[in-house]
């Protein structure tokens, strides 16, 4: 892995892997390239918002422990999946290092060009799903989990779902 982040690779490597989950018809059946290949579908949990802010853990530096007093908590920014781990992959622009945690938090909030403005890391314009910002975001959700609520049916009476 090089040292410094090359963003236009994991930028493809992460379209070509979002592509491969669109669904498409072969044969008839409803299925994905990625499904064809593996033969299982795809997990949406592995989804995430490239190039967005990471908190992660980090309990070492290389082989020595960090003491009581250093901070076991690092920022990043998400740039892949891991390709040794099934895990994130993280860049660290203070260090120009690569870290796979185990554990680890996206944050919405900020965007890494502010986080280190001196690395020269800008928003050129391109579309990223994640960038909006929503400023309201306690709005309450109109149809939570396990809410009950009315279907209509076809013969004109009604049934109680669950919103899941």
């Amino acid at each position: 892995i090089p040292e410094v982040m090359d963003a236009e690779f994991f930028a493809v490597q992460h379209a070509a892997r979002m592509h491969n989950m669109i669904p498409g018809r072969v044969n008839g059946r409803l299925t994905t390239p990625f499904e064809l290949v593996h033969r299982c579908p795809p997990d949406t949990r592995t989804w995430f918002p490239i190039f967005s802010m990471v908190y992660f853990y980090k309990d070492s530096d290389a082989d020595k422990s960090r003491s009581t007093f250093q901070s076991n908590a690092m920022q990043g920014i998400a740039v892949g999946r891991s390709s040794s781990t099934n895990g994130l992959l993280v860049y660290h622009p203070g260090t120009k290092k690569y870290y796979e945690p185990d554990t680890y938090k996206f944050d919405p909030s900020r965007l890494p060009c502010n986080e280190w403005p001196n690395r020269n890391l800008q928003y050129d314009g391109g579309l990223v799903a994640s960038l909006y910002r929503d400023s309201h975001s306690n709005v309450p959700e109109p149809y939570p989990p396990g809410m009950p609520f009315q279907v209509p049916l076809p013969n004109g009476s009604t049934t109680t779902a669950i919103v899941s």
